[in-house]
């Protein structure tokens, strides 16, 4: 079962995930970096939590 840490950074992954689909399907110009790398800051931090969480539930 996720949990309120986890649901909310998977909102945030599937919010850039659907702003780079949509502005590649409308823009002429490339998606901006920083759109890219937020969508990579939101992957790592869910992937951090995810292993710090598991790594808990086993001790």
């Amino acid at each position: 079962m996720k949990d309120s840490v986890e649901e909310n950074l998977q909102a945030e992954i599937d919010f850039w995930r659907l702003l780079i689909e949509e502005w590649e399907n409308t823009q002429i110009e490339p998606v901006h970096a920083r759109i890219k790398e937020a969508l990579a800051l939101a992957e790592y931090k869910l992937k951090k939590y995810e292993t710090a969480h598991r790594n808990t539930r086993l001790h």
